[in-house]
């Protein structure tokens, strides 16, 4: 069986990066790290392996002035959609500095090393174009099918691609009460506990939706909490007789993961 593995090294509003890797292959997924530091520490111990980062949309958290720095020192191409391409450049602070390869990806299926990658459309902020990635890494019956999503505020589109899925990484980004008390217009451009709940148990309802995991990513410091979230969950599915029979984690917001192994 192929080695097939995830990390996720923070979450948050503050950063996000996520590391995908199979035997040959390995790739970032977004790399907004705000600090040039920062960004060099994380990205140093997988430098050698990293063949690309592929970036869902042009938020600061997801790629910035400082992580297009690095990228380009490290000698790393970037992929992003073609829609997207001039708010990347815009990070880069025009400043004579060069940036990294820049591939753009259309709603096609692309490749790199033995990862395909599917992006969809989702919905998040106003002029703010955002993918979520849907996966297939090996052949045959050793074929995985993973779902990442983050930023987003209807699930409609990602919902049926959950099917087969056997790893999601999904937002939870906020609890609707904490966020009445801690009032953050932006924070209506993604995805809270109960819908994500509801994204989740609709899956399972649907049918063909048995994942090895579901993380939950992206939590709002002030907004949520991870008891919150997994709880939400939880009660959704109890509520709705559906049986929750996949592994459910919390991704942390500022540190590394646990190396998740798919099989």
């Amino acid at each position: 069986m192929m080695a097939l593995t995830f990390r996720s090294l923070p979450s948050s509003s503050s950063g996000n990066a996520l590391i995908l890797a199979t035997e040959t292959t390995s790739i970032l997924l977004d790399c907004g790290i705000k600090t040039k530091g920062g960004c060099l520490d994380l990205l140093r111990p997988h430098a050698r392996k990293l063949n690309a980062a592929v970036v869902s949309h042009a938020h600061g958290d997801h790629i910035c002035y400082y992580s297009l720095r690095v990228l380009e020192e490290m000698g790393i191409p970037l992929y992003c959609h073609q829609e997207i391409v001039a708010q990347v450049q815009n990070h880069g602070g025009g400043d004579g500095d060069s940036l990294p390869d820049i591939h753009t990806f259309s709603g096609k299926v692309f490749r790199i090393g033995d990862i395909e990658i599917q992006p969809v459309a989702v919905p998040h902020a106003p002029d703010f174009p955002n993918f979520g990635f849907v996966i297939w890494c090996g052949t045959g019956k050793k074929r995985r099918k993973l779902v990442i999503c983050t930023d987003f505020h209807d699930y409609g589109a990602i919902l049926d691609h959950l099917a087969g899925a056997a790893f999601v990484f999904v937002e939870a980004n906020y609890d609707p009460d904490l966020l009445r008390k801690y009032w953050n217009r932006s924070s209506l451009y993604h995805l809270s506990n109960p819908k994500t709940a509801e994204l989740l148990c609709r899956a399972k309802q649907n049918g063909q939706f048995s994942p090895q995991m579901v993380m939950l990513g992206h939590l709002s410091k002030q907004r949520n909490t991870e008891e919150l979230a997994v709880d939400t969950i939880k009660g959704k599915f109890k509520a709705e007789g559906v049986d929750l029979d996949f592994r459910l984690e919390v991704a942390p917001r500022y540190e590394i993961s646990q190396t998740i192994v798919i099989d």
